[in-house]
C-alpha cells in the first residue's frame, strides 16, 4: 500500500483566510518518518516530518497544529491544517 514517497502536485490548497494556493510537495522516508518539503507557487517553502498510522499521516511542520492527511488507495492525500481551517489535496505526479 505504501506508495507515499515521491513528488506531488497541490491540486487544491486553501489557507485559513479562504485564499487558495498551489505548488509541489516532495515526500521522502527513512522507513519510519516521512519527510515533507512543500514549495508553494508563490515561492514559500516549508518542511515537516510525519508519521503514518493506518491511512492517517500526521505531519509536524513547526506550527501549533499539524497537517493531518488521509491517504487514499489511489495515492492521493487530503489534509486539514491550522486546526481544520486550512485544507490541501495532493495528487502524485
Amino acid at each position: 500500500m505504501n506508495k507515499l514517497p515521491g513528488k506531488y502536485t497541490i491540486i487544491e490548497g486553501m489557507n485559513p483566510d479562504g485564499s487558495t494556493y498551489g505548488g509541489k510537495v516532495i515526500i521522502t522516508t527513512d522507513g519510519v518518518t516521512y519527510n515533507f518539503f512543500w514549495r508553494i507557487s508563490g515561492g514559500d517553502t516549508y518542511r515537516g516530518k510525519g508519521v503514518l498510522r493506518g491511512d492517517i499521516l500526521t505531519v509536524d511542520w513547526g506550527q501549533k497544529y499539524p497537517v493531518i492527511y488521509r491517504v487514499a488507495d489511489d495515492g492521493t492525500l487530503r489534509g486539514r491544517w491550522a486546526n481544520g481551517r486550512g485544507s490541501e489535496y495532493l495528487m502524485p505526479d
